[in-house]
């Protein structure tokens, strides 16, 4: 990756998280506010049962959000960790066995055989990696989704409390 295409990259996750940040922290404001002005409630279809809807999504869209910033952060430690796996990989790939190829502590020349052990290794684990990161990137999806829709409904929802009936 060019310095200037990693710069933009740094760029747009930094304003991502700053958004993320932002619409969490509403969320969080919202909930508290609704909270703080809730009433003795009486259950049926009233306002009252309106506004409990409302400050329930506001909840909601709280705890995705929060869900959503975490699995973020994930991926990108997961990311950094297969670049590295990723970069030992090219490097080994290289590398003559019985030459090159040293064990860490006891810079002892790896054998072919060791080598293509070390390689296979290192192809699993970004495979795994792989993996947790596409797992990471379904709920952070989902998380995103389910943080803005309760967030428009509970919005809404105490909107539609303040009407007269």
């Amino acid at each position: 990756m060019s310095d200037e295409s990693q710069f933009e990259y740094q760029l747009y996750r930094e304003s991502s998280q700053k958004f993320d940040y932002y619409i969490t922290g509403i969320s969080a404001t919202l909930t508290g506010f609704f909270i703080h002005n809730l009433q003795p409630i009486e259950f049926g279809v009233n306002r009252d049962t309106l506004q409990l809807v409302g400050i329930s999504f506001t909840a909601i869209s709280l705890i995705a959000g929060l869900l959503q910033i975490e699995r973020v952060a994930t991926a990108i430690r997961l990311n950094h960790e297969r670049n590295k796996k990723q970069r030992l990989l090219y490097s080994a790939e290289g590398m003559v066995p019985n030459q090159e190829m040293k064990h860490q502590p006891e810079d002892r020349p790896m054998t072919p055989e060791e080598c293509i052990k070390y390689k296979t290794n290192l192809n699993k684990i970004i495979k795994d990696v792989d993996d947790g990161m596409a797992s990471h990137g379904r709920v952070s999806r989902i998380a995103y989704d389910v943080r803005s829709y309760a967030l428009v409904l509970g919005i809404l929802c105490m909107l539609g409390s303040k009407i007269t009936w």
